[in-house]
């Protein structure tokens, strides 16, 4: 068996796609580590397989490197976001939580309306997390097919969230499903490795794979042309500069 079919054999494959992963994973963990840099260590990521898959490179480090240099502009606000919500969110949920929780030890203390109240806001901020996170999980994919400001990008989000229901679903269950890995992680110590090496990474994977047909109907592009990175020349448009 020669050098070229051994490369193109699925055996070679998987096993290129293991170590591919994990070091994208092990990457994205420290470019992340900024707090700020959270989403364009994401997005550099999925560019980074979104190019193998198309066959615009074949090595790992340095691809992920110049992308994540090259959407750092168009991204951190991002992380801005993500942290501010997480922030607002979590501050709402435990604050309408005690008040239920006063409420219901001391009746005296306060109206019953208040409890009835405290439960629809908490209904309302875990709805409002639910589908603004759905967007968020969107914005890997908008920034890599699309060449928008941030304004579009965020409406572009909540569009194909929406437009292609399904899909977020599945992209939902996957996310889920590394959140709840990391969470175990911090009390099965054997489980860490795994988040380590996988727990990013596959799930970006997978969501290219099942959102890939979608994004590359509407943005227009075909599965055989989609536009590699001139990190000379191109630029994108931003409405923050």
């Amino acid at each position: 068996m020669n050098e070229k079919k051994i490369g193109n054999s699925k055996v070679f494959s998987f096993f290129d796609w293991v170590w591919r992963l994990m070091v994208l994973n092990l990457l994205t963990i420290v470019f992340s580590l900024g707090v700020i840099t959270i989403m364009p260590a994401i997005c550099a990521a999925f560019k980074s397989i979104k190019d193998t898959k198309e066959n615009y490179n074949s090595k790992i480090i340095m691809p992920y490197i110049k992308n994540f240099i090259y959407l750092f502009r168009d991204t951190f606000a991002f992380s801005i976001i993500l942290v501010a919500l997480v922030g607002v969110a979590g501050y709402a949920f435990l604050w309408y939580d005690g008040v239920i929780g006063a409420v219901a030890g001391s009746p005296e203390k306060m109206d019953q309306q208040w409890q009835i109240i405290a439960m629809i806001a908490i209904v309302i901020v875990t709805l409002g997390i639910f589908i603004v996170s759905i967007a968020m999980m969107q914005v890997p994919m908008v920034i890599n097919y699309f060449y928008y400001g941030y304004i579009d990008n965020i409406k572009l989000s909540f569009y194909m969230a929406f437009k292609y229901f399904m899909t977020t679903v599945i992209e939902t269950i996957v996310v889920v499903v590394s959140i709840v890995l990391l969470v175990n992680a911090l009390f099965i110590y054997h489980l860490i490795p795994m988040w380590l090496f996988f727990g990013i990474s596959v799930p970006l994977y997978v969501m290219h794979a099942v959102s890939r047909r979608f994004y590359t109907y509407v943005s227009g592009q075909t599965e055989d042309d989609g536009e590699e990175i001139d990190y000379q020349n191109k630029k994108r448009k931003s409405t923050f500069f």
